[in-house]
C-alpha cells in the first residue's frame, strides 16, 4: 500500500495581527518591526528614545510608538500594553527584544571581568534581560488567555544561553535564566492556546557588539534574524518549538565559538 503524503499546512497570515515589540527601535527589534510591517501586522514599538521609537513606528503602515518604556519597571510595561489595547483592541503577538550586554552605568565597556563588576551593574543587566521579559510575558499572557490564544517569542542568545563565556557573566546568567523561563512557559501556556518560542540567535551585528571583541567572529545580519523571527511566528499552529537556534554560515556549533 502506497502512503500518500498529506499536503503541508499553509503559513499563518499575520496581516491584521497586533504585535508588541520591546526594544523595537534598534538592532534585532527594529528588523522584526520592519518585517512584521511588511507582512501586514499592526505593530506597537516600545523603546526609551522618543525619536528612535517614532522613526521605527513610521516604518509600519499601522504602527504605534510607545516611548519612555522601561522594561525593568512593571508599571511602565503595563502602560505599554494598555496603550496597545486602547489603540488596536488586543495583542496577538509579543516579541521581547530589549536587552543589554553591559550596564549603562558602566565605563568599562565589553568585555567585563566578573571581579570588577559592581552589584548595581549586575542588576541593570539582569533586570533588563530577565525581569523585562517577565513583565511583558505576564501582560501578554493575560490578554491572550482571555481571547483564546496568541504567540510570545523571547529573544535570547545561542552562545550565552547554552554555555556561557568569559567576561560576560551577567549577560550569560540573564540569558541562561531567560531560556529556562521561556522553556517553562512553553509548557505552562500551551494549554491556553498560547505558543511560546525561545529564539537563540548567534552573534548579531548590532550596536551592542559593534566595536567590541565580540565582533571578531562571523555575525548574523539583523534583517536575517528579523525575518527568521517572523517566519517562526507564521508557522502553522500544529508546529511546536523547543528552541529556534540561528547560526551564521561557517560556524559548526555555538558551543565551539571562542568567545
Amino acid at each position: 500500500m502506497t502512503a500518500v503524503a498529506s499536503a503541508p499546512k499553509p503559513m499563518l497570515d499575520l496581516s491584521g495581527q497586533v504585535a508588541v515589540v520591546t526594544g523595537g527601535s534598534s538592532g534585532i527589534g527594529l528588523a522584526v518591526v520592519s518585517e512584521l510591517g511588511r507582512r501586514g501586522a499592526r505593530v506597537v514599538v516600545a523603546g526609551r528614545d522618543p525619536e528612535r521609537v517614532a522613526a521605527a513606528a513610521a516604518r509600519v503602515p499601522e504602527g504605534l510608538g510607545v516611548a519612555g518604556c522601561d522594561v525593568r519597571e512593571s508599571a511602565s510595561v503595563e502602560r505599554l500594553f494598555d496603550e496597545a489595547v486602547a489603540r488596536f483592541g488586543t495583542v496577538d503577538l509579543l516579541v521581547t527584544s530589549a536587552g543589554i550586554g553591559a550596564s549603562p552605568r558602566s565605563r568599562k565597556g565589553l568585555p567585563i571581568a566578573m571581579m570588577h563588576l559592581s552589584v548595581e551593574e549586575w542588576d541593570d543587566v539582569i533586570d533588563t534581560n530577565l525581569l523585562g521579559p517577565l513583565h511583558a510575558n505576564r501582560c501578554a499572557a493575560r490578554i491572550m488567555s482571555e481571547q483564546g490564544g496568541g504567540q510570545i517569542l523571547n529573544i535570547s542568545s545561542a552562545p550565552a544561553a547554552r554555555r556561557g563565556y568569559a567576561y560576560a557573566s551577567s549577560y550569560c546568567a540573564s540569558k541562561h535564566a531567560l531560556n529556562a523561563f521561556t522553556q517553562s512557559l512553553i509548557e505552562e501556556l500551551e494549554p491556553l492556546g498560547i505558543r511560546v518560542i525561545a529564539m537563540l540567535p548567534d552573534m548579531v551585528d548590532t550596536p551592542m557588539v559593534q566595536g567590541t571583541q565580540l565582533a571578531a567572529g562571523g555575525m548574523l545580519r539583523p534583517d536575517t534574524v528579523g525575518a527568521f523571527v517572523v517566519d517562526c511566528l507564521a508557522q502553522p499552529w500544529d508546529v511546536r518549538f523547543d528552541q529556534a537556534v540561528l547560526l551564521p554560515v561557517g560556524v559548526g556549533s555555538y558551543q565551539q565559538k571562542g568567545h
